[in-house]
């Protein structure tokens, strides 16, 4: 749906604030709906206002931005074979800055994430370059040899 709303609707930067905005109230509607303890939506000057803060402007604002600019440039394929690798770079990180434990399934689906991405774009890269050889005109060698 992306590549089609982008055609119509060209500027990046809204369409990704309209996204993050109608996700929110999606999300606020059903959070409402799920936990009715007031005390659970208080939110204090603490670590959970910085990782809201954190998730919320950084890492959806800047992922939505970079699919829109990804979708712009090489259309929706990309976008669908790189979300997995999102989870990846989140339990890297987690390790890394929060000093979460990985575990060995951890690193064995993240070695097959990548391993099925490195595929997937072998397989595309491999199948743009036959439909470039089909779709080369014929050299003139060729074409002076015909002629004579």
């Amino acid at each position: 749906m992306q590549p089609k709303l982008l055609t119509q609707y060209p500027a990046n930067l809204k369409l990704s604030t309209l996204q993050c905005l109608l996700s929110s109230v999606q999300s606020t509607v059903i959070a409402a709906a799920l936990q009715r303890n007031f005390n659970s939506w208080k939110i204090g000057w603490d670590i959970q206002l910085a990782s809201l803060a954190y998730c919320g402007i950084l890492v959806t604002g800047f992922t939505y931005g970079l699919q829109v600019w990804c979708i712009e440039k090489k259309g929706p394929f990309y976008v669908a074979i790189f979300s997995p690798l999102s989870l990846l770079i989140t339990a890297i990180f987690s390790a890394l800055v929060w000093s979460e434990q990985l575990s060995w399934g951890s690193l064995l689906g993240g070695i097959m994430v990548v391993g099925g991405l490195y595929s997937v774009l072998w397989g595309r890269s491999k199948e743009y370059n036959q439909l470039m050889l089909k779709s080369e005109p014929p050299s003139e060698k060729g074409q002076d040899i015909e002629r004579d």
